[in-house]
């Protein structure tokens, strides 16, 4: 009866993987691992060498287990590497929409594959392609477009507010309505410091179809 690991796959890939990576010695990370030093050269040679080059056939148990760690250790490498490509999208404490995590996918997806980037994610994959099937009306496309370009903005400098984002993109010639810049941050959860006027004047914002709403104070 084959001896069943007390160990966690994912602590042996770690453990095997930083060994191999950081050249530190084995003792030293067994024990902050809480692993046994000679179990971890064990598992450091079966992943630095090939079956076909040891001395012996390992047994079908074994080679299974290794092959399965390996396997493991790839899709955590692979997870990395989507984090890192993807981490300009997450410095900032503002939830990403469905929409833009769908974008972020689409953006990707040719380098690291759907499936691999909603693992990454966390999402379901059956969620991403229920998506991509629902045709977009002409106002969410607008409104992801605009979106995107608000949180390029905003992490240049996350204390500007509505007011000064607006003023950007009309700097860049984005025609859009103050209020829509407002409603978007406000969905998305963007907020940015608050510069309320001082001298007591009334500022006034058009909405999509160029009418003016009610008067207010003006906030950035």
């Amino acid at each position: 009866m084959a001896t069943v690991s007390k160990y966690p796959e994912e602590l042996r890939a770690r453990a095997v993987r930083e060994a191999i990576e950081t050249g530190r010695p084995i003792a030293q990370i067994a024990r902050r691992l809480n692993i046994h030093p000679e179990t971890l050269r064990v598992w450091v040679r079966q992943a630095q060498q090939p079956a076909g080059c040891t001395g012996r056939r390992p047994a079908s148990g074994a080679k299974d287990e290794l092959d399965r760690l390996r396997r493991k250790l790839a899709e955590l490498e692979r997870a990395i590497e989507i984090l890192k490509a993807t981490k300009e999208y997450f410095q900032v404490e503002t939830r990403l929409s469905p929409d833009e995590v769908i974008a972020l996918i689409d953006n990707h997806r040719g380098r690291f594959g759907v499936e691999a980037m909603c693992r990454a994610l966390d999402i379901p994959p059956s969620t991403y392609y229920a998506r991509k099937a629902h045709t977009p009306s002409a106002r969410q496309q607008r409104d992801a477009v605009l979106l995107e370009q608000i949180r390029r903005i905003h992490r240049t400098n996350p204390e500007q507010g509505a007011r000064r984002i607006w003023q950007r993109l009309t700097d860049e010639g984005v025609l859009v309505a103050r209020c829509t810049v407002e409603r978007l941050m406000r969905q998305n959860g963007i907020k940015g410091s608050l510069n309320h006027r001082t001298d007591g004047s009334v500022h006034f914002s058009f909405d999509d179809h160029g009418r003016v709403p009610s008067p207010r104070t003006g906030s950035g």
